[in-house]
C-alpha cells in the first residue's frame, strides 16, 4: 500500500514538475542529471577505495601467514643444503654413497661385509646412520631416496629402506624427472602428484658428485610432506588470516591446499602465471588470488580469498555511503526544483515584457522586487533600457539621422576620389607640356599613390603593400636628388601572401621624417622580405639617426603593453598586426643613435580571400 502512495506521489510531483515553461524544464533536468552523475560518480569512487583497502587489508593481515609458510619451505632446502655440505664434509660418508652409486646394491653388499671384516665398520650401517640423522632433524621428511645414473634407487623411510633396480615403475618414474629436468646449480624443486592417503609431497634433489674429480655420480632426494607443518602455521593464526592458501609448483601441482577444493593443474598455473613480479594479484571470478614466487624455487604461494567476504567487510561502510548518495540527491533535487520553479516564474515575467517591446510598446515595465540578483539587475536595466529609448526617440533619434546624413553628403562632396584624381592629371599635364618631368613625374606618382592609399580593401598583396610604398619612396627620391638610395629585395615567394594595408609605408614615413640627414650623401634604406620557420619576415632597415637608448626602451615597453596610440606610426601597425594575426606575431625594433635601426615584421603565411 505503500508503495503504491508512494508512487502516485512521485508521478504527481513529475507531472507538476513539466507543467512550467521550457526554461524550468531544461534548467532542473540539466542540474539534475549533472547533480547525479557527479553523485554517482563520486560514490562508485568512494566504493573502490573501500574495496581496495578491505582487501588490501585482508592481504596485510594473511602477509604474516604468507611469511611463515615462506620461510618453512625456505627452510627445507637449507636443510637439504646443509645434508649435502655434511655429506661432502664427512670422508666416510662421501666414500660410503659414491661406492654405492658406483656399483649397485648387490655389489655393495659384498662391499660392505667386506669393509666390516677388514675395519669393523659397515658402510651399509654407516649409510643408514647418515639417513636416520637426516630425517630425524625434520619430521616433514617422509623419505630420502638416492638416485644413481645407473638408473636404480636406494629409498630410507622411517623404519624401512627399498632398493628398485633398472627398469622398476618408481625407478623409471625418478628417470623420466631427472632426465627432464633443469637444476638450477645443484639443486631443484620437483613435485609429486597426490598420493592416495590424501598427502601432497614433494622432492628435493640435490646432485651428487665425486669431490675430487666432480664427476656427477647420482642424485640424493628428500622427499617432504608439509602439511601438518603448515596446518600449524595456519592454526596459530586462525584470528588473523582470511581465505585459503595453496603451495603449488610453477607447473600447477598442488602440494598443499587448506580449501580442499581441488583446483585444476590448468587453472593453478595460469593464476602463477599471470605476472613476473613478485607479487602478482588477480581477479578470477570469485576469487582474489594473491600470488608470491618462493625465492629462485618453482614453488609460488597463493592466497586466495572470495569476493565476497570482502565485500562483508565493507557492506557497513558501503551502506552509509549509497544511503548519503540518495540523500543528497533528493535534497539537491528538491532545492533545484523549488529555486528554479521560482527562478523560471520571474523570467516569464521579462520575456512578457520583451515581447511587449516587438510589436512597439515602450511603456511596458517590469515589477521589480526586493531579491538582488541577476534577474534583478536584468529587470532594473530593462526598464533603464526603455525609458532611454523613448527619451531618445522623442528628442534625439530622428534630429541625429537627419544631421549624419547632411554630413555624409557634405564628406563625400568634399573628398571625391574622381576630382582629385582629375584635378592632380590636369596638374601633370600642364607640368608636361611646361617641359617640367620632375613635377609631372612627382604628381603622377603622387596621384597613383592617393589612388592606392583611398583603396577600400583592408587586407591585400605584400606585393601591393611594396608597390605602394616604392610609390612613397620614389617621391622622395626625386625630391632629394641622389642623396637618398633605395634597396628592395623580396623574396618572390612571398609576394602572393597577404599583409594589413599600411603596414610598411609607415615605417618607411618614420624614417624619411625622424631618420634620414639631408647633410650626406649615402642615405640608405633596405626592405627585405623572406619566409622563416614557416613565417614572414619583413626587414625595413636604414642608416639614418638611430634612437637613443631610452628612447628605444620606451618605445619598446609601449610596444609589450599595448598602450593605445592614435598614430599610423609603429605602435599602430604593431597593434594592428597583433589584432588581425593574435599576439606571437608583430613588429619589433633594433636601434643604435647615429647607426641606424632595423623594424621587423613578422606575419603567418596567409593567402588573401578573394
Amino acid at each position: 500500500m505503500k508503495q503504491v502512495i508512494l508512487f502516485k506521489r512521485l508521478r504527481l510531483f513529475m507531472k507538476n514538475l513539466y507543467s512550467y515553461n521550457a526554461s524550468f524544464k531544461k534548467i532542473i533536468t540539466f542540474y539534475t542529471i549533472i547533480t547525479i552523475i557527479v553523485i554517482i560518480g563520486l560514490s562508485t569512487s568512494f566504493q573502490t577505495m573501500i574495496y581496495t583497502r578491505s582487501k588490501n587489508n585482508i592481504q596485510s593481515q594473511n602477509n604474516v601467514i604468507n611469511n611463515a609458510i615462506i620461510e618453512l619451505v625456505n627452510q627445507k632446502y637449507f636443510q637439504a643444503h646443509n645434508a649435502v655440505k655434511t655429506l661432502y664434509a664427512n670422508a666416510n660418508y662421501q666414500e660410503t654413497i659414491i661406492t654405492f652409486l658406483d656399483i649397485g646394491m648387490d655389489e655393495f653388499l659384498l662391499y660392505s661385509l667386506d669393509q666390516f671384516y677388514k675395519t669393523n665398520l659397515s658402510p651399509m650401517k654407516l649409510m643408514g646412520v647418515y639417513f636416520e640423522n637426516i630425517v630425524n632433524a625434520d619430521p616433514s621428511i617422509q623419505s630420502i631416496s638416492l638416485y644413481s645414473n645407473n638408473e636404480f634407487i636406494y629409498t630410507y623411510e622411517r623404519a624401512n629402506s627399498f632398493f628398485y633396480r633398472q627398469g622398476t615403475e618408481k625407478a623409471v618414474i625418478y628417470s623420466k624427472i631427472i632426465n627432464e629436468l633443469n637444476l638450477s646449480g645443484n639443486y631443484s624443486f620437483q613435485p609429486h602428484v597426490k598420493k592416495e592417503d590424501g598427502d601432497y609431497t614433494f622432492d628435493i634433489i640435490i646432485r651428487i658428485q665425486d669431490s675430487s674429480t666432480l664427476v656427477n655420480k647420482g642424485y640424493l632426494i628428500f622427499t617432504h610432506n608439509l602439511d601438518s607443518e603448515i596446518d600449524t602455521i595456519l592454526q596459530s593464526g586462525a584470528n588473523d588470516h582470511y581465505g585459503d592458501f595453496i603451495l603449488a609448483h610453477n607447473n600447477g601441482t598442488v602440494l598443499y591446499d587448506s580449501s580442499n577444493r581441488s583446483f585444476s593443474a590448468s587453472s593453478i598455473k595460469e593464476v602463477i602465471a599471470t605476472s613476473d613480479a613478485s607479487v602478482i594479484e588477480s581477479s578470477n571470478f570469485d576469487h582474489h588470488f594473491f600470488v608470491t614466487p618462493i625465492g629462485s624455487t618453482d614453488l609460488a604461494l597463493i592466497n586466495f580469498t572470495p569476493t565476497t567476504l570482502v565485500y562483508k567487510l565493507m557492506r557497513p561502510t558501503s551502506l552509509i555511503i549509497i544511503v548519503s548518495a540518495i540523500l543528497s540527491i533528493a535534497l539537491i533535487v528538491f532545492l533545484t526544483f523549488t529555486y528554479s520553479r521560482s527562478y523560471s516564474y520571474r523570467l516569464k515575467t521579462i520575456t512578457d515584457a520583451i515581447d511587449k517591446i516587438k510589436t512597439g510598446d515602450f511603456t511596458s515595465r517590469i515589477q521589480l522586487d526586493s531579491r538582488q540578483d541577476e534577474l534583478g539587475s536584468i529587470a532594473q536595466n530593462f526598464n533603464d533600457m526603455c525609458h532611454e529609448i523613448e527619451n531618445y526617440i522623442d528628442k534625439v533619434y530622428v534630429l541625429q539621422l537627419k544631421q549624419k546624413a547632411a554630413e555624409l553628403e557634405a564628406l563625400q562632396a568634399q573628398i571625391n576620389p574622381h576630382f582629385l584624381y582629375n584635378t592632380l592629371e590636369n596638374i601633370r599635364m600642364r607640368a608636361a607640356i611646361n617641359n617640367d618631368m620632375d613635377v609631372s613625374k612627382m604628381i603622377y606618382i603622387l596621384a597613383t599613390f592617393f589612388r592606392k592609399s583611398l583603396n577600400y580593401d583592408t587586407i591585400i598583396t605584400i606585393e601591393e603593400e611594396i608597390s605602394h610604398s616604392r610609390l612613397y619612396l620614389q617621391l622622395f627620391q626625386i625630391q632629394y636628388m641622389d642623396k637618398l638610395h633605395v634597396d628592395i629585395d623580396i623574396d618572390p615567394a612571398v609576394l602572393s601572401y597577404s599583409i594589413i594595408k599600411l603596414s610598411i609605408q609607415p615605417i618607411v614615413e618614420n624614417y624619411i621624417v625622424h631618420g634620414i640627414n639631408l647633410n650626406r650623401n649615402d642615405n640608405k634604406i633596405n626592405i627585405k622580405g623572406f619566409i622563416r620557420d614557416e613565417e614572414i619576415w619583413i626587414t625595413i632597415s636604414d642608416n639614418g639617426c638611430g634612437i637613443d637608448q631610452q628612447t628605444l626602451e620606451s618605445i619598446r615597453s609601449t610596444l609589450d603593453h599595448s598602450i593605445d596610440a592614435k598614430s599610423i606610426g609603429l605602435i599602430n601597425v604593431h597593434e594592428r598586426l597583433q589584432i588581425q594575426y593574435g599576439n606571437a606575431y608583430g613588429l619589433s625594433i633594433e636601434s643604435a643613435l647615429e647607426v641606424g635601426t632595423t623594424v621587423t615584421l613578422r606575419l603567418p603565411c596567409q593567402k588573401r580571400l578573394i
